[in-house]
C-alpha cells in the first residue's frame, strides 16, 4: 500500500492531467446518452414472453398508466373526497381512461 502511495505522489503530474482528460472525455459524451426506460425493447424480439406482450399490447391497447395525485392537509376531508369524486367521473368520461 505504501508503494502505491509512493507511486501517486511520485507521478502525480501525470495522473492528475489523465483523470482531468478521462472525465472531460465521458462529461463530453453525456449529451449523446440515451435512456431506454421501456423493459420490453430490452427483451429479445424472438422472447416468447416479449411476443405475447406485444400482442396484449395489440389486443387491449398498451399498458401505459397515469397516477393523478392531490396534495391535501386532511384525506377525509370531505372537500376533497368530494374533488377526488368529481375527478373521478371526469376521468371516466375521457376515452380510453379505465378506472381501476
Amino acid at each position: 500500500m505504501r508503494l502505491l502511495a509512493d507511486l501517486v505522489v511520485k507521478f502525480r503530474w501525470m495522473i492528475i492531467p489523465f483523470f482531468i482528460l478521462t472525465s472531460v472525455f465521458f462529461a463530453s459524451r453525456i449529451p449523446k446518452a440515451e435512456i431506454e426506460s421501456e423493459m420490453k425493447s430490452m427483451l429479445p424480439s424472438h422472447l416468447e414472453s416479449r411476443i405475447n406482450t406485444e400482442m396484449i399490447d395489440e389486443l387491449f391497447g398498451g399498458t401505459e398508466m397515469l397516477m393523478v395525485i392531490i396534495k391535501t392537509d386532511d384525506v377525509l376531508n370531505p372537500k376533497t373526497l368530494e374533488r377526488t369524486k368529481n375527478m373521478s367521473r371526469q376521468l371516466k368520461r375521457i376515452k380510453g381512461v379505465c378506472n381501476e
